[in-house]
């Protein structure tokens, strides 16, 4: 069966629930993140906004990939599947990132305010060092994983 289209008046929060609801019945073995970014571009592609933005609408500093001649001749379940992989992939990269500056920050009570921490040093449940404005030492501790 082909993937649900949205009604002309549809709205789309009322679209994607129903989209969603028609890909679990019909494609469960698909991820969740998957079955939803098919139902988003089914959503695009209906109200014609299925194509990469023009030069000036993309935002600053991120660029949009277009497809090379092989990826042309993927199925869109392929294609959707390497969407999904780079996204976490990216999302991935981007939490360890959150992660390495959470541990160079701690709140400062004496200028109550989260500072970059002086002189970090490990210890046994965080990171301890010096406020760079006060001098004050401050700590950042680990949760527990």
């Amino acid at each position: 069966m082909p993937i649900p289209k949205p009604g002309k008046d549809e709205k789309s929060d009322k679209f994607i629930s129903r989209c969603m609801s028609w890909m679990h019945d019909n494609e469960p073995e698909r991820p969740r993140e998957q079955q939803l970014a098919i139902c988003y571009s089914s959503l695009r592609t209906a109200r014609g906004k299925g194509t990469a933005p023009k030069k000036e609408e993309q935002t600053p500093g991120v660029e949009v990939p277009l497809l090379t001649e092989e990826k042309k001749e993927l199925t869109a379940a392929e294609l959707m599947d390497m969407f999904v992989a780079e996204v976490k992939e990216a999302w991935d990269v981007y939490e360890a990132s959150q992660k390495e500056e959470q541990m160079d920050t701690a709140y400062c009570v004496k200028c109550k305010e989260k500072v970059k921490i002086k002189n970090p040093k490990e210890v046994k449940n965080g990171v301890v060092g010096v406020c760079p404005k006060c001098g004050t030492e401050v700590h950042h501790y680990r949760k527990e994983e």
